[in-house]
This record gives structure tokens, C-alpha cells and sequence, in this order.
């Protein structure tokens, strides 16, 4: 399978990469195998594509090849099974990005990648934002091409760069614009409150809960939901929003009945996510479903020829217009 993604990261990762196999945790964590087009055969026997030294793993434990849609996963009849989410299998075909479990050690398969080269806009605004730099109108070709699809769009990038405008701004220039924009942060309080505020929930779900609430799904139907700090979100409820971004349902926090919700899904986060992905912290699959477009957003050091307008521009809105003039000089110049 080969996993096709925007992103304007060309310079962080090569434009195509095979599919891989990667042990995140046993004896030989952090060995990283291509995966052929027909497959491997993983095992403790030397014979075997891939040998682990895991005294758990059976001689000939599994094989896996990637597909069009996916891996094929098979147990070759091992004594401890190939276990994905607490599951064994038999023979199944699993996402990008899902992690399996090969006696105790976990590995990881990883699509193959291409990037897609988008041309710089001509444009030096979208929604918000400014930047005349190259490495904005980068940003800004793929968020306008980006706007007019559905696709999840994932943004990195550290704090104060401007993420929520540029959520903001996805979400004015879509077909969505006239439905709710709803942000809701991950990393703002404890599991079961998240859980209840992004799912919702039913009365008696907890202590507390005296009647139904609906969460952020529900309130961003037909809208754009923003899951802001997703790198913070609990891996237990990682399952449950790979779920509504794999079927559009979700189950309330107590309850038992999906309920399907219209929500194109804008994620954004300060955290190395794809980092995460390799060390284990953030399941790769979940990762796969939202960064179909990935931009990676450059802080006001890596543009400082944006610095003047952007300076102006901010006066102007202070109602100090005549300090314009002023800007410029040997301090801009540093």
C-alpha cells in the first residue's frame, strides 16, 4: 500500500519511502526492515525474512505483505498467536500504521509514502494569516487546495505559530463554512471528562452525570471539529476517535448506541507525533487517518521577511497607524 499525503515537510523526509516493519518494544527494538511487495516471514528461525531473538516468538511466528489496502497479516500457527488490539488472528488485513504484538515484542508496520509536491501560492494571505516568504505561500497552496476537500488535515507545529488560525481559516474557505467550528483541546482535563466532553455521554455515566450531554462531535455536526493538543490526547480513546474517523460513529461515554455524526476532523498539535508513532506513544494507524494533509507550520524565525508587515499590520489594528512609518531599521534587520 502506498499511503499518499500532502505535506510541506519535502525537505524532512524523503519523497518515497517503502513500507516498513518496525519493533517499538522486545530484545530488538528499534531494528527497522523494508517490507517487499511479496512479504515476509517473521520468526526466531534463522531461515525466516525477519529473525527475532524474542524467546516468545515461535519459529516461524507470522508473515506479513503489504496490499492495496493495507498489511495481510497471518499466523503461521505460533504457540503465543499475533495479537493486534488485545485480539489474536488468524488471517486479517490491518490499517497503516497498526501495531501487532509477536510475543512480547510489539511491532509496528509502516506504509509506503509518497509526498506530493504542491507549487507556492500566489497569494500572501489566506483567512488571517500573512506571509509573503516562500515557506508560507507553501503553507497556504496546500490549505487552499486543502479546503475544498474533506480530507483531515493535520497541523504541527509549536505554540503560538498560528495553528487555530490556520484551522480557522481551512474551515471558512470550505463547504463547510456556513456549519458550527468547534475547538476542543485534548490535553485540557482529566481522561473521563475528555472522554465525556469530545464523545458525550448518558445519565449515570459517572458521578456527576444527572442527565444526557452531548459532546464536541455532536456539537460540530455538519462543522468542523478542531482537536487541538491531540499529541495529549489518553491512548485508551485513541480507539474510540479511529472509530468515528474510520465509520462517522461514536458511542457516548455510558452508552451503548453509535451515533453517527458529519465532522471533518482538523488536528493540531505542539508534540512530535510521527515520533511518538515510532517510540510507541501514539498509534500509528490514528496517525495515518489524520494527516492525510500534514503541514507543518514554520515559526516567525524561519520567515522573518514576513517581520515589517506583520508589524505594521499589528500597529494598524492597535489604532497606532502613524508608528508604521517607524518600523524598520538596524533592530528588524537583526
Amino acid at each position: 500500500m502506498i499511503v499518499t499525503r500532502v505535506t510541506n515537510a519535502v525537505a524532512a523526509r524523503p519523497h518515497a519511502r517503502a513500507a516498513q516493519l518496525r519493533v517499538v518494544d522486545g530484545p530488538d527494538r528499534g531494528l527497522e526492515i523494508d517490507l517487499p511487495p511479496i512479504g515476509v516471514v517473521i520468526g526466531s528461525e534463522r531461515s525466516c525474512d525477519v529473525v527475532l531473538t524474542d524467546t516468545f516468538v515461535s519459529r516461524r511466528h507470522c508473515s506479513i505483505a503489504p496490499t492495496a489496502a493495507g498489511f495481510a497479516i497471518t499466523d503461521l500457527g505460533s504457540r503465543n498467536g499475533t495479537v493486534i488490539d488485545g485480539v489474536a488472528v488468524g488471517k486479517v488485513v490491518a490499517p497503516p500504521g497498526v501495531a501487532l504484538r509477536i510475543g512480547k515484542t510489539l511491532v509496528q508496520l509502516i506504509p509506503a509514502d509518497e509526498a506530493v509536491d504542491i507549487p507556492p501560492s500566489t497569494s500572501d494571505r489566506f483567512g488571517g494569516l500573512y506571509g509573503a516568504s516562500i515557506v508560507m505561500r507553501q503553507v497556504f497552496a496546500i490549505l487552499e487546495r486543502a479546503s475544498k476537500s474533506a480530507a483531515p488535515v493535520l497541523f504541527l507545529g509549536e505554540s503560538g505559530t498560528g495553528k487555530e488560525l490556520m484551522a480557522r481559516g481551512v474551515h471558512d474557505a470550505s463547504p463547510r463554512k456556513d456549519g458550527p467550528f468547534v475547538v476542543f483541546d485534548c490535553g485540557a482535563s482529566s481522561e473521563t471528562l475528555i472522554e465525556s466532553d469530545l464523545f458525550g455521554h448518558v445519565k449515570g455515566a459517572f458521578t456527576g452525570a444527572s442527565s444526557d450531554r452531548q459532546g464536541a462531535f455532536a456539537a460540530a455536526h455538519g462543522g468542523t471539529l478542531v482537536l487541538d493538543e491531540i499529541g495529549d490526547l489518553p491512548v485508551t480513546l485513541q480507539p474510540k476517535l479511529l472509530r468515528m474517523l474510520e465509520a462517522g460513529e461514536v458511542v457516548a461515554l455510558g452508552g451503548r448506541k453509535p451515533e453517527r455524526y458529519d465532522v471533518r476532523i482538523v488536528a493540531a498539535t505542539h508534540r512530535d507525533v510521527f515520533g511518538e508513532v515510532a517510540r510507541g506513544g501514539f498509534r500509528g494507524d490514528l496517525y495515518y487517518r489524520l494527516a492525510v494533509v500534514e503541514i507543518h507550520v514554520p515559526p516567525l524565525r524561519q520567515r522573518t521577511g514576513d517581520l515589517a508587515v506583520l508589524i505594521a499590520m499589528m500597529l494598524e489594528r492597535a489604532g497606532a497607524p502613524h508608528l508604521v512609518g517607524q518600523v524598520g531599521g538596524a533592530a528588524l534587520a537583526r
